[in-house]
């Protein structure tokens, strides 16, 4: 810590110390000392009611916060939806083989053939990517019609919300004990 930090710590309180027990008048001194007993227990007290209220609000968060459970959820979840993709998937294409080796017989043009084959097969590929594109094509337009400027998909962050949510927090943090020195 250098000379220019204006933090109180223990070694700050100590260097202050050092410099009074230099000076010679004793009201300054006196006034000096007063001063550095004020600060330190103002800091003292400022530490405990920021270690007090750091307390509340992680109490609060662990007591109504789902997170170890939602998380838990979340993952089973997704692992459900991979298996299940997995073997939609795999049965999509064997479905797929079958009706390709149906065209393959059918009386067809060869180019034909290879198009409708390529449009089958590949269609777990491509078919994110068009319904992304006609997703975002539809959400523009709408967003033309009923002249929004801006949308940036979060609809329920208004102020509302947030000032009910720290009401909320408040009411909690009346209810915990007062503090003690």
């Amino acid at each position: 810590m250098g000379n220019d930090d204006k933090t109180y710590s223990f070694n700050n309180v100590n260097d202050a110390l050092g410099l009074l027990t230099q000076n010679t008048d004793q009201k300054i001194k006196t006034f000096q000392m007063q001063t550095l007993n004020n600060y330190t227990t103002l800091y003292n007290k400022v530490k405990a009611e920021n270690d007090r209220l750091e307390n509340t609000y992680n109490k609060i968060k662990n007591e109504h916060s789902a997170d170890a459970q939602k998380s838990k959820y979340v993952g089973l979840s997704e692992q459900i939806l991979k298996t299940v993709y997995t073997y939609a998937f795999w049965i999509y294409m064997i479905l797929a083989v079958v009706l390709c080796v149906l065209i393959y017989n059918n009386p067809l043009s060869p180019m034909m053939k290879t198009i409708i084959i390529i449009v089958i097969i590949g269609f777990p590929f491509y078919i994110y990517l068009i319904e992304n594109i006609t997703y975002k094509v539809c959400i523009y337009l709408y967003n033309i019609v009923v002249s929004t400027v801006y949308n940036n998909g979060y609809s329920n962050t208004n102020i509302e919300y947030s000032g009910q949510a720290m009401e909320e927090i408040m009411a909690q943090t009346a209810k915990s004990p007062p503090l003690t020195v």
